[in-house]
C-alpha cells in the first residue's frame, strides 16, 4: 500500500468510530502521583544515606523535610482536602531496607495528617470521588491503583501473591 493509501484509511477510520471519552479528572490523579513519585525518590535519597533502611515511622515526614530537600506541597494530594499531608508510610516497610519486593507499598494516599503510618485500614480512595488512589511502590514507581484492585496490593514481604 502506499503512504497515500494508509493515511486516507486511518482517516475514514477516525471519521467512522466515535471518539474515545476524554477523562476529566487527570489533574489532580496526576499531581498526586506526582507528588509521590518525589517523595519516593526522597525516600531512596535517605535510605542511600542511611544504610538502605527508610525513615522512622514517627517522623518520616518531617526527616523527609529536613534531609531529603522536599518541600511541604509535596506533601499534599490535589483532590484531597485540607491538610498537612495525605499520605501515609507502610508500617511494613519501616525499619526494613530497601531490598525487599519490587511491588511492595511503600508510601500511599490516606486522610490528612502528618508522620502517619499503617496499613490497609487508613488507606483512602475518598481523595479521587471514589474510583483508586495512588501507591508508591518499592521499585519507585507511582500506579493509580483502582478501588476494586486495592485488596491485591503486597504490603508485606511474606504476603503471597
Amino acid at each position: 500500500m502506499t503512504l497515500a493509501i494508509v493515511v486516507l484509511l486511518l482517516l475514514l477510520v477516525g471519521i467512522l468510530l466515535p471518539p474515545l471519552p476524554i477523562p476529566t479528572d487527570l489533574g489532580p490523579k496526576m499531581a498526586c502521583g506526582t507528588n509521590l513519585s518525589r517523595l519516593g525518590k526522597a525516600m531512596l535519597l535517605y535510605a542511600n544515606d542511611y544504610d538502605d533502611k527508610f525513615p522512622t515511622a514517627s517522623s518520616w515526614c518531617d526527616l523527609l523535610l529536613e534531609r531529603s530537600g522536599v518541600s511541604r506541597t509535596m506533601f499534599q494530594c490535589e483532590g484531597a482536602g485540607e491538610g498537612k499531608c495525605n499520605y501515609a508510610i507502610n508500617k511494613y516497610v519501616v525499619g526494613t531496607t530497601t531490598n525487599a519486593s519490587t511491588d511492595t507499598v511503600v508510601l500511599f494516599e490516606t486522610n490528612a495528617g502528618w508522620n502517619q503510618v499503617g496499613g490497609p485500614e487508613i488507606l483512602t480512595i475518598d481523595n479521587h470521588q471514589g474510583l483508586g488512589c495512588n501507591v508508591l511502590f518499592l521499585d519507585s514507581h507511582v500506579e493509580f491503583v483502582e478501588a476494586a484492585q486495592i485488596p491485591k496490593l503486597r504490603w508485606k514481604e511474606d504476603q503471597p501473591k
